[in-house]
């Protein structure tokens, strides 16, 4: 009887623990769903919000292509400028040193001139410019003769002379050009090597088109007049 009861007792014990080890499991599962749940709505956040970032980075590396394949464009056509110039510049210098050579022979006529009208002063013979036949006597004539081809080579060296200062004016713009073609050119490279973060669509791309004013009837302006609207 008393073994009966400790069986009893042993039973109701282990029945109590099964159902205390059966709710306790019940409660685990519940937690476990939950916090499945939880993870998954975290994962799912976490793989929109790499795949928006995704998106982003592709499009910022889309938009710095085009800012880099801009650049490599302006950077060639203003070496294909600064090409062009340098044969510009070397045509020009050679038109100064053919220009310096008749402002030479122009002295020497101009020294001759002003001797023969030295000669004639002192011999206070009629005017330089008056007509040879006019002189009364061989010297005369001679001298006449002389001053009046004189003043005929005088002329056009004269006209050449003025030209020869246009051209000076001219390839002083020129250096200019140059000067701030390397500028442009030194400035485009470190817009490239260092300046691709930001917005992207800046920089010197954004510079040079907002800076040269552009037109089918008018054609691309110079450096120098782009500098001057600046």
């Amino acid at each position: 009887m008393a073994e009966n009861d400790t069986l009893s007792s042993d039973i109701d014990r282990l029945t109590a623990e099964i159902q205390t080890l059966n709710i306790e499991i019940k409660l685990k599962g519940n937690n476990n769903e939950v916090n499945n749940d939880v993870n998954y709505k975290r994962l799912v956040d976490e793989l929109e919000y790499e795949r928006e970032r995704c998106e982003t980075l592709n499009k910022e590396m889309d938009e710095l292509n085009r800012v880099n394949k801009e650049y490599d464009n302006i950077i060639n056509n203003m070496t294909e400028r600064e090409n062009k110039l340098k044969e510009e510049l070397i045509i020009k210098e050679r038109d100064i040193s053919m220009a310096n050579e008749q402002v030479k022979r122009l002295k020497h006529v101009k020294d001759e001139l002003e001797k023969c009208k030295s000669k004639l002063n002192v011999m206070e013979i009629v005017e330089y410019n008056a007509n040879p036949a006019e002189g009364t006597t061989d010297l005369e004539i001679m001298l006449l003769g002389k001053v009046r081809s004189l003043e005929g080579q005088l002329a056009p060296l004269r006209a050449k002379l003025c030209d020869y200062d246009d051209i000076k004016v001219k390839l002083e713009e020129k250096v200019k050009e140059i000067h701030l073609l390397k500028d442009l050119l030194e400035k485009g490279s470190g817009s490239a090597d260092g300046g691709e973060g930001g917005d992207g669509g800046g920089g010197l791309g954004s510079m040079y088109q907002h800076s040269i004013p552009y037109s089918k009837e008018e054609g691309t302006p110079s450096l120098l007049d782009i500098t001057k609207q600046q």
